[in-house]
């Protein structure tokens, strides 16, 4: 065998080994995982902002999310306390493995203030960052009115960033 057949099977390889080390590098084992607020939550029904949300389920090997429990808290509007409740959970859901797209399906939020009682879902659709932490970054997704009195706005607004960790990712 040649000297320059040598080095270039010797290149080839060592090509192959580090484009399967970096895709080992973002491989994810699947699992438990949860998450909590790195930026407010809003919602634009009231201009409510909420300053604490937790997320908690589990993530396959491929990227599909199951939220199974969610809650908010520390949500105000013009100075009022505003309730945010998640409901229809579990949440179906997916993260795009090493940063692309994340969403979340089934997604619901009531918001209560004052006689104002409004619910909200959909699918949200957002950007996610990272391996392990991953960030998800959801701005302006829109969510339509389910039910509530003529007052709610046929279309809110959710915004916020959450950082998922766990064995999964």
């Amino acid at each position: 065998m040649s000297r320059a057949t040598r080095l270039a099977l010797a290149s080839a390889a060592s090509v192959a080994a580090v484009a399967l080390t970096a895709t080992a590098a973002h491989a994810w084992t699947g699992g438990s995982v949860s998450a909590s607020l790195s930026q407010p939550l809003t919602v634009s029904l009231a201009g409510a902002t909420c300053t604490t949300s937790n997320l908690t389920g589990s993530l396959a090997a491929g990227g599909g999310l199951t939220i199974s429990t969610a809650t908010v808290s520390g949500c105000t509007a013009l100075g009022s306390s505003v309730t945010v409740t998640p409901e229809n959970l579990p949440w179906s859901g997916t993260l795009t493995n090493g940063g692309g797209t994340a969403t979340f399906s089934g997604f619901q939020l009531r918001a209560k203030q004052l006689f104002v009682n409004c619910l909200y879902g959909g699918t949200i659709t957002g950007v996610n960052t990272g391996s392990s932490p991953v960030t998800v970054t959801f701005t302006d997704a829109p969510v339509n009115k389910i039910s509530g009195s003529g007052i709610c706005p046929s279309v809110a607004e959710v915004s916020g960033q959450y950082t998922f960790t766990g064995p999964g990712l």
